[in-house]
């Protein structure tokens, strides 16, 4: 059985940060929609830092599916009914 999963680097343009996602499902996670209903706490605004990081996890997780970026705009978060939170 595979483990079906993934790292996302999701961008968010309202804000306009990156947040690093790991062990995302690759089945509900992998649409902006997906992507915006994960609560996640740590946000990064230089995109080359963030798929670093990504990248790094992947190589300790050894995920399925590697590394993805999905785009969240601001109808795909409001139809998730969250948001993001800065540190």
């Amino acid at each position: 059985m595979s483990k079906n999963n993934l790292i996302l680097v999701a961008y968010c343009v309202y804000r306009k940060a990156y947040y690093v996602i790991p062990n995302a499902n690759a089945d509900t996670d992998w649409s902006p929609r997906g992507a915006a209903k994960i609560k996640n706490k740590k946000c990064i605004r230089d995109r080359g830092r963030a798929l670093m990081l990504a990248h790094d996890i992947d190589r300790k997780m050894k995920t399925e599916y590697g590394v993805r970026e999905v785009t969240i705009r601001r109808k795909d978060r409001e139809k998730a009914s969250c948001d993001f939170v800065f540190i």
